[in-house]
């Protein structure tokens, strides 16, 4: 990793980054969807994928620290989507009867 990456991988964590997707010529930086944006997108999943996929990417890209550039070309975007699912968290849970 360079240091021009490493430099960027810190920034990217204080700005809230929990995926970095890597291509030959630039980086994706990723934070969390809120539930606003998952909101917007998840009715649109049946209807339009691609779109409700691109909310979701252009509202959780970190652009401060990332080529945004990639974004313009399908061929990065459409390998981006294969990334989306791994910006949800979801916590484990269990219930109980009372």
């Amino acid at each position: 990793m360079t240091e021009d990456l490493k430099t960027r991988d810190a920034k990217a964590k204080k700005l809230g980054a929990i995926k970095c997707v890597e291509f030959e010529d630039g980086v994706i930086y990723f934070k969390a969807p809120s539930r606003h944006v998952l909101g917007i997108a998840m009715p649109k999943l049946e209807i339009n994928p691609v779109e409700a996929n691109e909310i979701i990417i252009n509202n959780c890209v970190i652009r401060e620290v990332s080529d945004v550039a990639l974004l313009d070309n399908d061929a990065y975007f459409l390998s981006l989507i294969s990334h989306v699912g791994d910006l949800l968290e979801v916590k484990k849970s269990q219930s109980r009867s009372l």
